[in-house]
């Protein structure tokens, strides 16, 4: 019929086309119109969403997890503020999180993420039927994406990373239906004009309903495009990395959605997207248990969005990084672990499918794809030092992943396109879909893991009564104030993050929270952003609280340590008077009892359950080192010196990567026990050699320590 729609072709409807046949462009065989118009099953997509959540949901914390995800919960729940850039969107949602009538908090704010991932999953695949005409290839890309591991980890606890999954995947299903519309209309029968049909015949013609409906879709996906692409930019920045290209496309592929009226729209829409920014001087205004910052004021709300106290396009406030080329060699490493044999295979396969078909979109996509790689290779100043740092670039890539997956789809379709039969095609979808979730849920299931709230729970648990608590460091700072909110556990400490005090805002925070505290003008010492004097904060109180330092002592700050003794007590230290010694034996035995418990069993690299068990075993370092000074070398008090040696002895012997001050330790201790016999020697040469195996460069005790290993081995 004259006037009827025309009919979309794609890779399972013609693969003779694909494949080759007549009518391609440019000779590749494939043709222009290789978007299809037909949508996947409802109740398929409806069936990814909730077989993804249930993995998720069945897999996620059960308590706090690791990173961010105390303070984001605590915010959400108290109606604070995140640390910069704030993530308003996200503590919106946490903060309906928490009115959830079942769980602990932290379980439900784990599930919002599941619910998020599920969401990124879900129009994942919704966009690539799309694309390919193809649940089935679908299907494959969006178990690729979901089971990645990076995925999978941050859709099981609270964290920022799967809204902003979910929001980018809505850019890029909006911008395939945009890129889908404007083929539909590209290909429309002439004499039926994108505006209306030509004739007075057309227009009462049936054509005329098919080519008002592409433009009519055309606008209504400009429009949620640009909501959703504020909308990532209120969860997370890093967000526009990946929309940007995608929106830049779109525009350019139809410059009328960007003309007049349609502009306006569009600005409307996306300004909708960004509202929920103006919760952060709202929240910023009335002084809640966790809050960051001073976005209460004009000044104030930049500094925090822009990320200006960690300096602007950064991820830390270190000077350097690890160079481009490294990091570029991490996101690929990255990369091929997240997509595993079949997305490596298929995602670059893909790519070149899709650019035979359509260029342009091709280049919008590898834009999406790339320009987050290359922006995190050009400003990343995190050191690549452990498996932990290289997790927190990861985290970052998952928006690249997303595009790659949804690459992987046309590959994908085309191999299934070759098979000789619908049944072998079934089969190959299930051969290339399923392995990659069913392998890796072992790995991935964490629905057990209460590592880190133990953490929490460990140091409140040994803190005296009405403790004044000064912790440095996030896990400290974070483990614990969500349990103090969440579960209202030990709120008689007064816990002082000491990264605040050397932010201007900071003494004004911690005085609206902890009014009796006192926190004199001159905490924040000179020569750097981040340096904190504790000497001034525990003379101004050590006679109103007992006195807790949690997360060490900076080095080169001897200021402390001149005025005061630190004693270890599990995690952390207790502050005395330097002049002050306590009744040692009560120390050996409450100190002892005050220890955490080491996390059993093998723990992933990159994991927070590991920087746990590493302060666990650092807190037995700090106990013997205390027991050898406490023994001097006094004869009465060898068994002290003893008591440490053993200590250090268990140490390296369950610590699976000790670290090389465990080695230089019980070193020493074995050779103030003594080196007259050879067994003695033997031992004692033996914890040195251990060291030397692993020193830094830089201990500048090297060349002593070798002539000490000579003349026991003589």
């Amino acid at each position: 019929m004259r006037g009827s729609p025309p009919r979309m072709l794609s890779p399972l409807t013609d693969p003779g086309l694909l494949l080759g046949g007549r009518g391609g462009v440019g000779g590749t065989g494939l043709p222009r119109a290789s978007l299809s118009s037909r949508a996947p099953p409802p109740l398929l997509a409806l069936a990814v969403f909730a077989g993804a959540f249930a993995v998720y949901a069945a897999t996620a914390f059960p308590g706090l997890p690791g990173g961010d995800a105390g303070e984001l919960i605590a915010a959400a729940a108290s109606g604070g503020v995140a640390h910069p850039p704030g993530f308003p969107l996200w503590l919106l949602l946490g903060r309906l999180a928490a009115r959830l009538p079942w769980g602990a908090l932290a379980w439900r704010e784990n599930l919002l993420s599941a619910g998020c991932g599920a969401g990124a999953t879900t129009l994942l695949f919704l966009a690539a039927a799309r694309l390919t005409a193809s649940p089935g290839a679908a299907l494959v890309a969006a178990s690729l994406f979901a089971s990645s591991p990076v995925v999978w980890r941050y859709a099981q606890g609270a964290e920022v990373f799967a809204l902003d999954n979910l929001l980018v995947a809505a850019v890029l299903y909006c911008a395939v239906r945009l890129e889908e519309a404007a083929r539909h209309a590209r290909i429309a029968p002439a004499g039926e004009a994108e505006d209306g049909p030509a004739s007075p015949r057309a227009r009462r013609g049936p054509g005329e309903a098919a080519t008002r409906a592409p433009l009519a879709c055309r606008r209504r996906f400009a429009l949620l495009c640009a909501l959703f692409f504020g909308l990532a930019l209120a969860d997370h920045p890093e967000s526009l990395l990946s929309a940007l290209p995608l929106a830049v496309f779109a525009a350019a592929r139809d410059p009328s959605l960007v003309r007049g009226r349609r502009l306006f729209a569009l600005a409307g829409a996306f300004a909708a997207g960004l509202s929920p920014y103006l919760y952060l001087p709202i929240a910023g205004a009335h002084p809640a248990v966790v809050t960051w910052g001073a976005t209460d004021t004009w000044s104030g709300f930049w500094i925090h969005v822009l990320r200006r106290e960690y300096g602007t396009f950064r991820l830390s406030t270190d000077a350097g990084g690890p160079g481009a080329g490294s990091l570029l060699l991490a996101w690929a490493l990255s990369m091929g672990k997240n997509l595993g044999a079949v997305g490596v295979a298929a995602a670059p396969a893909g790519v070149l499918v899709l650019w035979r078909s359509d260029r342009g979109f091709a280049i919008a996509l590898l834009g999406a794809m790339l320009l987050p790689v290359a922006v995190f290779a050009a400003l990343g100043n995190l050191p690549l030092a452990d498996a932990l740092k290289v997790a927190t670039y990861a985290r970052f890539w998952q928006q690249p992943l997303l595009v790659a997956c949804l690459f992987a789809a046309p590959a994908i379709a085309l191999l299934a396109a070759r098979m000789p039969s619908r049944r072998l095609a079934a089969a190959l979808m299930v051969l290339l879909g399923l392995p990659a979730p069913a392998l890796r849920y072992p790995e991935m299931d964490r629905g057990h893991d209460r590592i880190v709230e133990g953490y929490g729970r460990d140091i409140l648990r040994i803190a005296p009564p009405g403790a004044l608590l000064i912790a440095r460091g996030d896990l400290i700072v974070n483990s614990v104030r969500y349990l103090q909110v969440a579960e209202q556990l030990r709120p008689d400490v007064r816990v002082v993050p000491d990264g605040f005090l050397a932010l201007p805002w900071g003494r004004r925070r911690v005085t609206e929270i902890l009014p009796d505290v006192i926190v004199p003008p001159n905490v924040a010492r000179p020569g750097g952003p981040g340096r904190v004097d504790p000497a001034a904060l525990v003379a101004a109180n050590f006679d109103r609280y007992p006195v807790m330092l949690c997360g060490g002592v900076e080095e080169g700050n001897p200021a402390l340590l001149a005025r005061f003794s630190l004693w270890p007590w599990g995690l952390c230290d207790l502050v005395r008077p330097r002049s002050d010694t306590p009744d040692v034996p009560a120390w050996v035995a409450g100190s002892l009892a005050a220890l955490p418990a080491i996390p059993a069993g093998p723990l992933r690299p990159g994991t927070w359950d590991e920087v746990v068990r590493d302060d666990a075993f650092a807190a037995r370092q700090m106990r013997a080192i205390k027991l050898m000074d406490l023994a001097g070398h006094d004869p009465d008090k060898r068994a002290w010196l003893l008591s440490a040696a053993a200590i250090l002895d268990g140490i390296v012997r369950q610590d699976p990567h000790p670290a090389p001050q465990f080695f230089r330790s019980l070193a020493v201790a074995l050779g103030r026990l003594g080196t007259e016999t050879p067994r003695q020697k033997a031992r004692t040469a033996a914890a040195w050699r251990r060291y030397l195996a692993v020193a830094p460069d830089t201990d500048p005790q090297l060349p002593a320590i070798r002539r000490e290993l000579a003349r026991l081995q003589e």
